[in-house]
């Protein structure tokens, strides 16, 4: 159940990335895939309810702060991925946050949405793409504590994949508690 709730951000998130990245590319684009099924709401699980609806919020504003989508998709696919980790360190005894390297991948998420912006726009832009942030971790932290064994688990999950990726460096501040 809760692992809808960890993919389904990240899927929407990929789905622009890759709708962006495929306009930058020379080559041809794929064959259209057909649309995806509708979810019946009441059919889900209210995390992830809660997690379509804060983010759906979080991107609508994100919109208007990053009109240009091949910067949109990576800045709210590592947003999501990010807050999750905020909350599953603030909620999970098996984990903490490594704060230094927070602090490093919020910088490389952030960059890219300001780069070429005024001087006067720099600053207001990065304390509104902060606050959508603290807003996509405050529905992380209510859907942590619906169920915060099955949250802690789809947190250990979480922390499995992106730990193998090879570009948890640009995305990793979980840590195992010590």
């Amino acid at each position: 159940m809760l692992r809808n709730h960890t993919l389904i951000p990240a899927l929407i998130a990929l789905g622009l990335a890759g709708a962006a990245t495929a306009a930058q590319s020379p080559e041809p684009p794929a064959p259209a895939t057909p649309p995806a099924k509708l979810v019946n709401r009441a059919e889900a699980a209210p995390q992830t309810r809660m997690s379509v609806h804060v983010n759906g919020i979080v991107l609508e504003e994100l919109r208007s702060l990053v009109p240009d989508e091949a910067k949109l998709g990576p800045l709210f696919l590592r947003m999501v991925l990010v807050a999750k980790q905020e909350a599953i360190g603030a909620s999970c005894d098996a984990y903490t946050v490594d704060q230094k390297r927070m602090v490093a991948v919020m910088l490389g998420t952030i960059a890219p949405a300001v780069e070429g912006l005024d001087k006067d726009k720099t600053q207001s832009t990065i304390n509104a793409l902060v606050r959508q942030y603290h807003t996509m971790l405050g529905g992380e932290l209510a859907a942590a504590g619906f169920d915060q064994a099955g949250y802690c688990t789809a947190g250990k999950e979480l922390f499995d994949q992106i730990s193998g990726n090879v570009e948890k460096d640009k995305i990793l501040v979980l840590m195992p508690a010590a």
